[in-house]
């Protein structure tokens, strides 16, 4: 096999992941509305934390926040991070299109993801790594489940810093650096954050 050959393969390989990791990214910009089970009800729920202390707004007396929220609706309650994240989205963008562009990353960031994981512990399996997104991005994915999508990004990307073989399973297994123990404790407290059931 010549050299020129044997470059072109990973290459190949690694331009092929990225058109499916952009063609999953664009599928919630094929509608107006992502449509989805939960996802409305997810938007509703920022816009009312995003308004719910406004004077004058009529959410207050049907809802009861945590004392942990501010007055933008942020809040480091359990579940929470997706309508942190569709919030601060809004600052710039309307709300169905911050549900859109987090549906986006969150497809994007699933695959990407499970690669590193995959390459920490089995590398030699990772090019299978697309067999698997049905499990998460099919059901869950239409049900409008996000955070639960979300928390298995931090999950995967947990598993990937706490733990690792150099060549797969074929290796012994070798002790994380410090960083990489602080850097899978940071995706822990985001996956629990995300959805507290990934993180269990």
């Amino acid at each position: 096999r010549s050299t020129s050959t044997t470059r072109s393969i990973p290459l190949f390989r690694s331009t092929s992941a990225a058109l499916g990791v952009a063609l999953l990214a664009s599928l919630p910009w094929t509608a107006d509305a992502w449509p989805t089970q939960d996802g409305p009800n997810h938007v509703a729920t920022a816009h009312i934390l995003e308004r719910c202390h406004d004077e004058g707004s009529p959410f207050a007396r049907y809802l009861a926040l945590q004392p942990v929220t501010t007055r933008s609706g942020y809040s480091l309650n359990p579940s929470n991070l997706q309508y942190v994240l569709l919030l601060l989205f809004h600052n710039f963008v309307s709300l169905t299109v911050a549900m859109k562009l987090l549906l986006s990353l969150t497809l994007a960031a699933l695959p990407l993801s499970l690669v590193l994981l995959l390459l920490r512990t089995a590398p030699e399996r990772v090019r299978n790594v697309f067999w698997l997104l049905p499990l998460f991005s099919g059901w869950a994915l239409g049900m409008g489940f996000v955070r639960y999508l979300l928390a298995c990004v931090f999950g995967f990307l947990m598993i990937a810093f706490a733990s690792g073989v150099r060549g797969g399973r074929r290796s012994r297994p070798w002790e994380p650096a410090r960083g990489g123990l602080a850097a899978a404790a940071a995706a822990f407290f985001f996956c629990t954050w995300s959805h507290p059931f990934i993180a269990v």
